[in-house]
C-alpha cells in the first residue's frame, strides 16, 4: 500500500522540506487516532494546511522576508500549483486553500510580497477572491 498525503501534502513534502516536522506530527496523530478509533487511516487536508503550511511555516517565512525571498517563492508556488490542480480533492483543498490561505494573503504585508514574488498566485488571489 502506498500512502499519500494527498496532493498538496505529497508537493509539500517534496518540495517544502521546513513542512516535514509539521507534517510528521500530523502523521503521527492520524496514526495514533486510527488506532484507538479502530479505524482506517487518513489525513485530512484541513490539518495540512493549518497545522502544517500556514500558521508554522508561511507565517515565519513572509514575516523573514526578503531574507526568505527564495522560501516563500516555493511555499507560493507549491499553493498555486495546489489550488490549480484537477485531482480527487480538489474541492476540499481549494477551499482550504482559500479560506485559510489565501484570506491571509491579502493582508496589505503580504499582498505586497505574492505581488513582487508570485504575480501568477496574485492574479489567482483576485480571481478566486474577488480583490
Amino acid at each position: 500500500m502506498t500512502w499519500s498525503l494527498g496532493l498538496l501534502g505529497d508537493l509539500m513534502w517534496m518540495r517544502l522540506p521546513e513542512t516535514r516536522p509539521f507534517l510528521a506530527q500530523r502523521i503521527a496523530r492520524a496514526v495514533e487516532d486510527a488506532i484507538d478509533q479502530r479505524r482506517e487511516l487518513w489525513l485530512l487536508v484541513g490539518d495540512i494546511v493549518t497545522g502544517a503550511l500556514w500558521r508554522p511555516v508561511m507565517c515565519p517565512t513572509l514575516d523573514d522576508y526578503p531574507r526568505t525571498r527564495d522560501r516563500v517563492a516555493a511555499q507560493l508556488r507549491v499553493v498555486r500549483e495546489a489550488y490549480l490542480a484537477d485531482h480527487p480533492d480538489q474541492d476540499a483543498t481549494r477551499y482550504m486553500l482559500m479560506h485559510y490561505v489565501l484570506y491571509n494573503l491579502q493582508e496589505p504585508e503580504y499582498r505586497r510580497i505574492v505581488e513582487e514574488v508570485d504575480p501568477e498566485l496574485a492574479s489567482l488571489m483576485d480571481s478566486v477572491m474577488g480583490s
